[in-house]
């Protein structure tokens, strides 16, 4: 999730060579539109040592921001030509290529992203999206279960895994994920109008909760996702 906290006033000359540090100013900056502070995030990322995948990530996102996608997406290209494959630019370059529906293209960037940096729970629940989407739905939600456990306090992740087992799994379970975040952020109101859906939704056609359900909502998880990308760490 993007910060709107003022985080510039905090940087001191130590962090300037810290990438999350960089990455949070930066997220402050595109949350406010302010594209001249993003851009200089973008430069001050070209001097670090730290993570030099950094600046390729921040001016891929500027130019997105900017409806500059096709240039975004050919910049991420490149560096992968020149052989940069981290997984946050290949993450990257997956969620971009699902923005424009390069479903398969997508699918093999979050593979790649994944195979790279397992751990990352921003990866695996892009990569979780991108298997739903071609029709791997069952195998998306045991990722999204194993990422969700891995990471209980992760707010946004444990909604999403909500969604993946209201879509693949048990509407049992996916209510029981979401009340434990409505005790833990009692303000969420999008978690509460889909717990309340959860509950009160008539109970689907037993030929519907099968092995293959999966495969008949992708289009209601595709409605329901905006485009993300990994967070350094």
């Amino acid at each position: 999730e993007i910060s709107t906290r003022d985080w510039s006033s905090d940087v001191c000359s130590s962090d300037l060579d810290d990438p999350s540090v960089s990455m949070n100013v930066f997220n402050d900056a595109m949350a406010r539109r302010d594209f001249v502070a993003a851009q200089a995030q973008v430069a001050a990322a070209a001097k670090q040592k730290a993570s030099p995948e950094l600046e390729t990530v921040l001016r891929a996102r500027l130019l997105d921001a900017q409806d500059k996608r096709a240039e975004a997406i050919a910049l991420l290209e490149k560096a992968r030509a020149q052989g940069r494959n981290e997984a946050a630019i290949t993450s990257t370059l997956g969620a971009l290529q699902e923005s424009v529906g390069n479903e398969p293209g997508a699918l093999a960037l979050w593979k790649d992203a994944y195979e790279r940096r397992p751990n990352d729970p921003a990866i695996a629940s892009g990569y979780a999206r991108a298997m739903a989407r071609s029709g791997q739905g069952r195998n998306a939600l045991e990722m999204m279960r194993a990422a969700a456990n891995a990471n209980p306090t992760d707010t946004g992740l444990q909604a999403q895994a909500a969604q993946f087992e209201a879509l693949y799994g048990s509407k049992t379970r996916a209510a029981q994920i979401r009340l434990q975040i409505m005790r833990n952020s009692p303000g969420d109101r999008q978690n509460m109008a889909d717990l309340y859906e959860l509950l009160y939704s008539p109970p689907e056609p037993a030929a519907v909760v099968d092995a293959n359900r999966s495969e008949e909502h992708t289009s209601e998880l595709q409605s329901r996702v905006d485009i993300s990308y990994a967070v350094f760490c």
